[in-house]
């Protein structure tokens, strides 16, 4: 039987936790398949994909951090679900009294921080939802317990309270409503439960009451029937349909480069399996052979991407080939054609004893086989026909051919003519094929976009029988719409299952205009493909091109838009970028990341809201600030913190949050509203003044404003003012931006940029010890790369070859504060007038970026400050990773970078002692092969 997956997340102090706690790790992964997971990109997909774990343990402090309310977020919602989390390991050490209260709060508990100290436990007879005999009678520990804790929720208490419990049997008290103080607390949250280990010196017991909270008594029975695979098992979705596993088929999922955006894609396809089968979905090869070599066996498997088609991976295609052979159904489906890069094709085919290969890509309308569909698949379990967009198959015999295009069919493009897919010197190729391989099946199903007869076709190719119903509605985005604001919201509706008596109405052979075979991105442009006939149209052949069809057919935890009733398109760029498809693809996967943000930002407004009306100002402002840092400072949530702290008389935070929203929107009546009343109160009444004036010219008949004004000129008139020059100047208005969730946009290395990655792309990714981060002398562009401001505004000395940055202006988007001419035009002149009565040599080094390129939001006061006394946070040292911006020091010089750029990333002193040692200095550990010789000489010496 597969293990449970339990997942443990460890943000930025993986290390530690593994060397402080590796027996007890040990003991966890001989019970379970453990998997470790370090950025919060990662643990979104566990929380919120349909691999579900069985348990989520939190090994450090950085959940607890006001920048990851996103990943907090989805850990209630999955303990809400039934999901179990646990605190434990470093989360007590590394999170302050305030982290920790404030998680405890969070989950809705009256848990505090409790007292840190060495004491001896005793295990609690009456704790709730665990197996007490699991428990180590006496629990010697040093914790940082939790404190107000009810009695029933601790898992330990101290002798004496043991014993007044013990002689309180039978009388009258209740003692199930005390609160305690506890090192190990378990609680019901909803449907789930929540455990807490305090322990600061991971005593030997410790483990066990991790276990004991992980493997509860009650969750033992149905954790046999629904378990999740070596990287994640979708379990049958109840225990009733659990309990009928056993007539089901077992259906195996491989998917050893899963996207992010397959399960919203795909939705349907887990919807029905879930519903119809026992399944199971791996992310690497020796968990997909360990399925493999399970008893019973799977009936299917399903391959959902063509990273398998990789040398690595070679051994698993054979034990795939031996599978089917020996009567298994392999199905290459989802996402695999999207992914099959153009030269693979054939060989990995031709390990099947088949001479398929890979076709064109394009979409029609296709009927199914008129000789008859392939047995033993069903034909009346099928649409007759739909449209599909589709990667095909060549030199595969007809007989094969599950659909095919007939003489009706047509091109469907927004982009080409409706010519006739079907030509005198036309290669047969097909979209769907089936064919036996010894005594099993191979089959293929090309749609790229998820259609419902598509996905329909996997199931029948897997050999599971669905009911009405069982695949579902679907959410799809359709469209974009500008709001006045300026923000853009996506076009939705629910698609229903169609049913199949419905489908020659539904999806007649004469085409209709389809989806676009261009792609639409966030900004609303359509990325065409040109071609002048079907088989010259090129095919997607990267994972990059996978994300691709995701950004057009992306919702609400959505699958893709169906051919039927799309919107135009909007006006395409005039030429095509080499890169687009790249390009769309990132646009695809913020778009994901942001919806993901937008909802758990909205969830912390509501929580505002609630506290607003209860006037309770600092817990408002709080969730409100919150909200602005899982999105960015978006008009709506700065609006309302500035409410709320003009609430608390927080005049300077009020100006600093109001005109952050004005600099994004700068017609928002609210926030020019509430930032003229804190104003007014700074004796800034010029600024006050200007506020409502400008209010009064958007909304005349704002009486509230109108009031005010007349009590700023009375008090200007008559109160000293504190004025200060720069409310006389214009709003800077610039677009948000959004901050990127990616490795390469935290990957500051050793501040120094690097120059393979904003020119030709850096090899060593992650490893590499220079910078990929944006800075101050950079924009970042639609590739990810750091596009140099001086050279944008002609103003580098390097020139391109020597430049760090990349000096193209191809990727960067169409909006955002580059290409404002009015506003850069007049920072340049600015700057000129300066630089003409000051020397350069007496100017901050970085003066043109500095004065050009709008400051970081995370700089502002209303994010630094506490709201209850106005004094400054103090974060942890990485709270800052997100922002972009850097100190100006003399190692950020370009002057510096030029020499490090010469001599690998060293100085040229380091380079010349590092081959002194022997050392390469070119090659990735130089820095740790110095250090280790200098470590042995100061140890020798």
């Amino acid at each position: 039987m597969p293990s449970p997956l339990v997942v443990l997340l460890c943000f930025d102090h993986l290390e530690l936790f593994e060397s402080l706690n590796h027996r007890s790790l040990r003991a966890l992964e001989q019970k379970s398949d453990l998997r470790k997971v370090t950025t919060p990109s990662d643990a979104l997909y566990y929380l919120g994909g349909p691999t579900r774990p069985h348990a989520v343990l939190i090994g450090d402090g950085a959940v607890a951090g006001v920048e990851e309310q996103t990943v907090l977020h989805k850990l209630i919602e999955y303990a809400k679900a039934g999901g179990t989390v646990v605190y434990m390991g470093c989360f007590s050490t590394l999170t302050g009294v305030e982290g920790r209260n404030y998680t405890f709060k969070a989950w809705g508990l009256s848990w505090e921080s409790g007292d840190y100290r060495h004491d001896t436990w005793t295990a609690n007879p009456r704790v709730k939802g665990l197996n007490v005999g699991e428990l180590a009678t006496m629990y010697k520990v040093k914790a940082v317990n939790a404190s107000n804790v009810n009695v029933d929720c601790a898992l330990y208490l101290d002798a004496a309270r043991i014993k007044r419990m013990s002689k309180g049997k039978g009388k009258a008290q209740d003692v199930h409503h005390e609160r305690c103080e506890t090192p190990v607390a378990f609680t019901a949250i909803e449907k789930g439960y929540l455990g807490y280990v305090g322990d600061v010196n991971y005593a030997k017991n410790t483990m066990a009451a991790v276990l004991a909270m992980i493997f509860r008594a009650e969750s033992q029975s149905q954790s046999s029937q629904a378990t999740t695979s070596a990287n994640g098992l979708t379990p049958t979705s109840s225990p009733s349909a659990a309990r009928g596993n056993a007539s089901k088929p077992k259906v195996l999922i491989i998917s050893l480069e899963k996207q992010s955006y397959t399960n919203g894609i795909h939705v349907q396809l887990y919807r029905a399996l879930r519903k119809n089968a026992s399944v199971t979905e791996t992310l690497d090869t020796y968990s997909a052979v360990k399925v493999l070599s399970s008893n019973p066996r799977p009936s299917a498997v399903i391959v959902s991407d063509a990273a398998i088609t990789q040398q690595a991976h070679s051994a698993l295609v054979r034990r795939l080939v031996e599978y089917t052979r020996t009567g298994g159904r392999v199905v290459l489906g989802m996402q695999f054609s999207n992914t099959l890069p153009d030269d693979r094709g054939h060989a990995f085919f031709r390990a099947w004893g088949l001479n398929w290969n890979r076709g064109s890509y394009f979409r029609t309308t296709f009927s199914r086989n008129p000789a008859g569909v392939p047995t033993p698949l069903a034909a009346d379990a099928l649409f007759p026909s739909f449209s599909m967009k589709a990667v095909h198959i060549v030199r595969a015999p007809r007989q094969n051919a599950v659909y095919v295009a007939t003489h009706a069919s047509r091109l469907e493009s927004y982009v080409d003519p409706p010519t006739p897919v079907l030509g005198a010197n036309t290669t047969e190729e097909y979209p769907a094929v089936f064919a036996r391989v010894g005594a099993g099946f191979l089959g293929y199903v090309g749609d790229v976009n998820a259609e419902q007869g598509a996905t329909r076709l996997i199931l029948e190719m897997c050999g599971v029988q669905i009911r009405p119903g069982d695949l579902g509605s679907v959410t799809v985005t359709t469209g974009l719409q500008v709001l006045p604001n300026g923000s853009r919201e996506p076009i939705t509706r629910d698609d229903k299952e169609i049913p199949l008596g419905a489908l020659l109405s539904a999806f007649p052979p004469v085409p209709a205009p389809p989806r676009s075979d261009g792609e639409q991105d966030l900004s609303g442009f359509v990325h065409a493909r040109s071609s002048n006939h079907v088989k010259k149209t090129p095919a997607p052949h990267s994972r990059k091109d996978a994300r691709v069809r995701s950004g057009s057919s992306s919702a609400s935890g959505s699958g893709p838009t169906p051919a039927s009733a799309p919107t135009p398109p909007s006006p395409a760029r005039s030429l095509p970028r080499p890169r687009e498809a790249e390009v769309i693809a990132r646009a695809a996967r913020r778009a994901q990341v942001r919806e993901q943000k937008t909802k758990c930002a909205d969830a912390l407004k509501e929580e505002g809201n609630a506290f607003f009306k209860k006037e309770q100002w600092v817990e408002a402002a709080e969730k409100y600030r919150a909200a602005a840092m899982v999105t960015g400072p978006r008009p709506v949530y700065m609006a309302n913190l500035a409410a709320a702290l003009l609430k608390l008389k927080q005049w300077d935070l009020v100006d600093s949050a109001a005109s952050r929203a004005l600099m994004h929107d700068p017609i928002h009546i609210k926030a020019l509203f509430r930032r003229a009343l804190s104003r007014k109160e700074l004796r800034r009444f010029i600024g006050a003044e200007r506020d409502l004036q400008r209010v009064l010219a958007l909304d005349p008949s704002n009486g509230p404003a109108r009031a005010e004004l007349e009590v700023v000129r009375a008090w200007k008139r008559e109160v000293p003012n504190a004025d200060y020059p720069a409310d006389e100047e214009p709003e800077d208005v610039v677009e948000l931006e959004d901050e990127s969730d990616s490795e390469d946009f935290k990957h500051k290395g050793n501040n120094t940029p690097c120059k393979y990655y904003n020119h030709d792309g850096c090899r060593h990714g992650a490893r590499c010890h220079f910078r990929h981060a944006p800075d101050r002398k950079s924009v970042r562009d639609e590739l990810g790369r750091n596009v140099c401001i001086y050279w944008l505004f002609g103003d580098c000395r390097f020139g391109t070859s020597k430049c760090v940055y990349a000096h193209d202006r191809t990727y960067l988007a169409e909006r955002g504060w580059w290409a404002d001419t009015r506003r850069n035009a007049t920072v340049l002149s600015t700057s000129k007038k300066l630089l003409k009565t000051v020397p350069r040599r007496h100017l901050p080094k970085a003066f043109l970026a500095d004065a050009i390129k709008p400051g970081t939001w995370r700089n502002d006061d209303w994010v630094a400050l506490r709201y209850d006394v106005g004094e400054e946070i103090v974060f942890r040292d990485d709270y800052w990773e997100a922002g972009p911006e850097e100190s100006d020091d003399e190692d950020n010089d370009n002057d510096d970078w030029l020499e490090r750029s010469m001599y690998g990333g060293h100085s040229k002193a380091l380079y010349e002692e590092m081959l002194l040692q022997g050392i390469k200095p070119w090659e990735v550990e130089s820095y740790e092969e110095l250090a280790a010789i200098e470590g042995a000489l100061f140890d020798r010496y």
